[in-house]
């Protein structure tokens, strides 16, 4: 600042000084401007003159030479001089303009020059026809007279010219003079005011002295910054020499910086890059570039090789290129990783090529169709089997769609619509197809599914077409193997319910007669017999009742109960007849129970005593003398069951070691004398040991032919919850009735034998029996208005069976009196059937009197009789919730009533059987499609039970979840339409009934 201002002042002063000057000297000046001017012509005019001389002496000079030695050397100028003299004449002319003597010598001098070039033009002529005539010219003096006449001419102008500036001198230096005082008194004020500004100045010098001193500390610091910088940095000339260089390049390199410095920096690149780096920057150079990055390699002092990567400034000054300032980085480390890298990276995609390879091939050779098509449905890849089905190429196939490659268009429609399903489910889809080849049908197992990138973003469909053609025949085998199975086991079951009823029916025959021989008069003979008729019509039902168990239990439709009973009750109750049996025998049967056993356990009571039944029948059997003993422990026990060992052991005959495997076979024997001996089927064993396993436990046998056999067997009961429990009733054991005479009681059955039994042991009991044959009987009797207490209902009879008759009672004539059911089939699923029909109990013939009795007894003298059915778990009233033709009879129109009725019992039963054969090819969407369509129907005639399994068996399909619970459905769907079909076929024929 202080410098600027002092540079003001000294301006402010010279622009004073100049203003006085112009002022203080404008008069002087007009004094001297004329002589000084004049001094400066008259100077002038000499110069002329003596330029003019010079001139003209200079060409006579350069004539003479070239005359005299022909050297045209001499001449190179001459033009030019003759043009100066010239110009000097003309110039002089011009200058003595105001001066009429100079004037008219000036006129001479003209005229001389003219003579004397016009002198040297001749001359060079003469020269050229021949140097002696020249060389005569030169010696006639003729040209010396005309320059001695021009210097004389020229000394006068000149000694004018020198009188006149003496004068005007003289008028010159006076006004110097006066002009000096003045410029004295300038010069001194200006020394003043120049020492004044040198003071200023020097203290500025100083100031910025020490500005230039800090300005090199902060340099050193910015240099020291620079030598200890992380990056290699250096400056370089425009031919690429370096003029400085930081200590990281001394590292880099290995080279002192004085070393470096004056080195082009093309010498410590590697030899097969240097023409590339050194075109490079040429090219920043030529095409003024600003900055560049380059990677390259070089080598150090010591040998190595270094990668680095160089930022160039390019170093502009007045809009020209003076250097370069470059950074260098050190990359090695991460050259070397990154050529790793790339190796690694072309060493990967050479094996994911060969792995591609390898994969193309599997997928070429495995034995499916593959392919893979995009979003919009076009192939991208298919295998070789692909190409072969549909004998086209690659060319042929990629890039198109199905509409192009497939020749059935609904097929090809039908992939497409499944490529949606799986773009708008992002999940598999399965689906069966089949094509037409030159070996005819081939069936086959579509799967598509989603392709996902690494962003979890659906890109592509994958299709695998497995040929499942011997599958699918091996599953219609298998399929009509199993129809053959069921219909086979349906037949077992057929064959043993008739076998049943046609035995049991006349069994119930004889053995209710022999019970009522017993009551007779008889002669101990006749007492004899009927003893021997009793003892083998006892052991002929066992036998049937054994192999209606085991049927039951290989079939799997035996269930086990769970109701609170006492383990003691039961062995004892089981007991008793054996005991009575083993007296006559001079055998004692003991038992032996526990006493931490609880009183009351949860389970089927009934099965335990079959079970010891089976086993103390065998003791009594083979066991002549000594004892039977039953032992019930408690050998482990949690906090919510209990698990009991039963051991029942005998001093019989004992097994052979040959023959304990075989026990507990169905129909074996310890030996063909054995079954001479002691009869039997060989049944009880097999069935004991089912039954056991049923429950979840084991039994073994240990024996010894001579001491007796042993049976263990273990079960696991739950701890009773309630107090209340039920008993086993006595076996064979009268009670005392309450008084019957007078109850009137229907019996529905058409075999007259046992309308015979069945009615002498009602009367015995006071009570009126009425007969009907058969079903449509009963019905008609009940029709008239006759009343009844009780009706014993058979099942099987012609023209109306008794499902039927007791439906028709139930729902048509609204009639609640108690109904038994009293059949020789025994099945389960028979007595399941009359509970959920509405009958109140159930009963096997032959019967046993004293259960006869009791039923009635307890049917009859209860206010509100209770169905048996309710106590094991039926629907309450169930008859009502089987079906209803109100929707249908509301519209009053019997024809249109008929032909629904005609339409569901011709295609419901179709519909069932497609569910289940479709659920045996795990076609879960055609179960699905066909369950819904079902429900409709079943909606209309308001089945609830039969709607509410069909829609879970469409639910299940539907969401494929449980498939297990369909069979289960299925199987239950068709018992209970089996039930409810007569029904429908007695209201579809009292429909047409109305129409005739």
């Amino acid at each position: 600042m202080n410098f600027k201002r002092t540079t003001r002042l000294i301006v402010i002063f010279l622009f004073l000084g100049a203003i006085y000057f112009f002022f203080g000297t404008y008069s002087n000046n007009q004094r001297t401007a004329s002589t000084f001017q004049q001094v400066n012509h008259t100077y002038s005019i000499i110069d002329t003159i003596e330029n003019l001389n010079n001139s003209i002496l200079d060409m006579e000079s350069q004539m003479r030479g070239y005359v005299i030695t022909g050297n045209a050397v001499f001449l190179n100028d001459f033009t030019a001089k003759v043009t100066k003299a010239k110009e000097e004449l003309s110039k002089l002319k011009t200058l003595t303009a105001d001066n009429p003597i100079q004037q008219k010598h000036l006129d001479t001098v003209t005229a001389l020059v003219e003579a004397k070039l016009e002198f040297h033009t001749e001359l060079l002529t003469a020269y050229k026809e021949s140097p002696q005539k020249a060389l005569g010219m030169i010696a006639s003096l003729k040209g010396k007279i005309i320059t001695d006449r021009f210097k004389a001419l020229l000394s006068k102008m000149n000694s004018e010219e020198q009188r006149l500036l003496q004068l005007r001198i003289a008028a010159n230096q006076e006004v110097s003079r006066i002009k000096f005082y003045s410029s004295l008194l300038i010069g001194v004020i200006g020394f003043a005011f120049l020492m004044i500004a040198l003071w200023r100045i020097n203290k500025e010098y100083k100031r910025r002295k020490l500005a230039e001193q800090e300005s090199m500390a902060n340099e050193a610091k910015y240099k020291e910054l620079i030598e200890n910088s992380g990056v290699g940095i250096f400056s370089a000339d425009l031919a690429g020499r370096f003029q400085f260089v930081n200590n990281q390049c001394v590292e880099l390199t290995g080279y002192k910086a004085e070393e470096l410095t004056g080195k082009h920096f093309a010498e410590l690149i590697r030899e097969d890059k240097r023409n590339e780096v050194e075109e490079f920057y040429f090219h920043q150079l030529t095409g003024g570039i600003k900055e560049t990055v380059l990677q390259f390699p070089i080598h150090s002092k010591e040998g190595y090789i270094k990668w680095v990567e160089q930022s160039a400034i390019l170093l502009i000054e007045k809009d020209q290129p003076v250097g370069f300032q470059c950074i260098v980085k050190d990359i090695t480390e991460s050259k070397l990783g990154a050529d790793l890298l790339r190796e690694t990276e072309m060493k990967l995609r050479a094996e994911q090529e060969e792995n591609q390879f390898r994969l193309q091939a599997i997928i070429d050779n495995i034995p499916m169709v593959v392919y893979i098509k995009d979003m919009e449905g076009r192939f991208v890849m298919v295998n070789k089997r692909f190409r072969e089905e549909l004998d086209m190429t690659d060319e042929m196939i990629l890039g198109k769609t199905n509409s192009d490659v497939n020749k059935n268009q609904q097929q090809a429609q039908n992939y497409i619509a499944s490529d949606r399903q799986v773009i708008e489910t992002l999940k598999p889809v399965e689906l069966e197809d089949v094509v037409v080849t030159n070996s005819g049908e081939r069936y086959k197992l579509v799967t598509k599914f989603p392709l996902f990138d690494k962003n979890n973003q659906l890109f592509a469909i994958s299709g695998v077409d497995k040929d499942i053609t011997d599958m699918v025949r091996s599953r219609q085998q298998l399929i009509d193997a199993r129809l053959r199975a069921e219909k086979a086991e349906k037949l077992q079951e057929e064959f043993l319910a008739n076998m049943s009823h046609e035995i049991r029916t006349p069994m119930n025959g004889i053995i209710g007669m022999t019970n009522l021989l017993f009551e007779t008069s008889l002669n101990k003979d006749q007492v004899e017999f009927v003893q021997i008729i009793k003892q083998s019509s006892d052991t002929l039902l066992m036998l049937i009742n054994d192999i209606l168990d085991l049927s039951k239990i290989k079939s799997g439709r035996m269930s086990v109960e769970a109701i609170d009973f006492s383990i003691q009750n039961v062995v004892e109750a089981v007991m008793a007849p054996f005991q009575i049996k083993a007296r006559d025998k001079q055998v004692l049967v003991r038992k032996y129970i526990q006493q931490d056993i609880p009183n009351i356990v949860n389970g089927d009571q009934y099965k335990l005593a079959q079970v010891l039944n089976n086993l103390l029948s065998n003791s009594v059997k083979f066991t002549e003398a000594g004892e039977i003993k039953v032992e019930v422990n408690l050998v482990g026990q949690v906090e919510d069951a209990v698990t009991i060992e039963f051991v029942i052991s005998d001093t019989g005959i004992g097994i052979g070691e040959e023959h304990l495997e075989l026990v507990f076979e169905s129909f074996a024997q310890a030996g063909d004398d054995m079954v001479r001996k002691y009869g039997g089927t060989g049944l009880g064993l097999a069935i004991t040991k089912r039954l056991i396993e049923l429950q979840g436990g084991n039994i073994s046998v240990r024996s010894e032919v001579g001491v007796g056999t042993t049976f263990r067997f273990q079960l696991s009961y739950k701890k009773a919850v309630q107090k209340g429990h039920q008993q086993l009733a006595p076996i064979n054991i009268y009670q005392e009735s309450q008084s019957l005479t007078g109850r009137k009681v229907l019996l529905v059955e058409d075999n007259e034998i046992n309308q015979k039994v069945t009615k002498l042991h009602l009367q015995k009991k006071g009570l009126v029996i009425d007969i009907a044959n058969n079903g449509k009987e009963a019905v008609e009797i009940l029709e008239s208005g006759k009343s009844y207490d009780l009706i014993i209902m058979d099942l099987q009879m012609p023209e109306m069976n008794g499902f039927q008759t007791t439906i028709y009672i139930r729902q048509k004539l609204n009639i609640q009196t108690p109904i038994v059911a009293m059949t020789a089939s025994a099945l389960r699923n028979e007595r399941t059937k009359c509970f959920e029909i509405g009958m109140n109990d159930y009963m096997t013939k032959p019967f046993v009197p004293a259960d006869l009795f009791n039923t009635v007894e307890r049917l009859l003298t209860v206010d509100h009789p209770q169905m048996v059915g309710e106590r094991t778990g039926s629907i309450d009233n169930p008859v009502h919730s089987l079906y209803s033709l109100a929707y249908l009879e509301e519209i009053e129109d019997d024809t249109y009533l008929a032909e629904v009725l005609q339409l569901f019992l011709d295609s419901t039963p179709e519909a069932l059987h497609t569910i289940r054969e479709q659920m045996i090819f795990e076609n879960w969407e055609e179960v699905y499609k066909t369950a819904h369509k079902l429900k409709s129907s079943l909606g209309i005639l308001q089945m609830n039970k039969l709607l509410a399994d069909v829609g879970e068996i469409e639910r299940l399909a539907k969401d494929k979840i449980q498939l297990d619970q369909v069979s289960i459905l299925i199987s239950g769907a068709l018992i209970h339409y089996n039930l409810i079909r007569p029904m429908l076929e007695a209201d579809l024929a009292k429909a047409k009934a109305k129409l005739n």
